[in-house]
């Protein structure tokens, strides 16, 4: 199971979605949010690989 995946917005545009979080994924503090598909798609992609198998076990803590 990936945790990153894409969903699409109601402007037609995608978002890439924490599926741990439920919250928009971020890069470099930006949310991955008004994306096309492709780009997308690359940013999930490459998130998932960068996380390591372990952390997708971790869930994160509530407040």
């Amino acid at each position: 199971m990936r945790r990153y995946k894409i969903l699409p917005s109601e402007s037609g545009l995608w978002y890439v979605i924490d599926s741990l979080t439920g919250l928009p994924a971020e890069r470099y503090g930006r949310p991955l949010t008004g994306l096309t598909r492709y780009e997308a798609e690359e940013a999930a992609f490459n998130l998932s690989e960068s996380t390591p198998p372990w952390m997708a076990l971790v869930r994160p803590r509530r407040r």
